[in-house]
């Protein structure tokens, strides 16, 4: 098993000028947003690919 190392350098730091809204979703609520939310014009296409990869990889 690999340890995993997280520095203050790797955090995720948006810039509020660009960024509305930031923070962790669960999957019923991305599928959610993706519903209601202005995403870009790929979110819905990428979002199926991940969740049929994932699956295909389990």
């Amino acid at each position: 098993m690999h340890e995993v190392v997280v520095s203050d350098a790797d955090a995720v730091v948006p810039d509020p000028v660009e960024v509305a809204r930031h923070s962790w979703l669960t999957e019923p609520e991305l599928r959610s947003a993706l519903l209601e939310w202005c995403f870009t014009p790929d979110s819905h296409e990428a979002i199926s690919r991940y969740l049929t990869f994932r699956t295909a990889s389990s």
